[in-house]
């Protein structure tokens, strides 16, 4: 982080984090209104979400284990990677 500070310089590196946290903000939004349909959450958000001191971006979710559906969190990941995302 320090290196990046110091090629970015303070606003850059502002800049940089900032959007960093809107990204994360927008993710999270997404996936909130991920809806079953039988018009539950797909998902259960476990981070503090937007409402939390927000510093870190990070999005923390599982699905949501009231739909009891075929596949798991596990499953879901192996199915991200797929497409090149990195999800843990």
């Amino acid at each position: 982080q320090y290196y990046k500070l110091l090629r970015h310089g303070k606003e850059g590196y502002t800049s940089k984090v900032l959007n960093q946290m809107k990204v994360a903000s927008y993710m999270r939004d997404f996936i909130l209104n991920l809806k079953h349909p039988s018009g539950k959450p797909r998902f259960v958000i476990l981070d503090g979400g937007s409402h939390s001191c927000q510093c870190l971006p990070v999005v923390a979710a599982r699905l949501n284990p009231d739909l009891q559906l075929h596949y798991d969190d596990i499953d879901l990941q192996h199915a991200l990677a797929e497409s090149h995302w990195y999800v843990s």
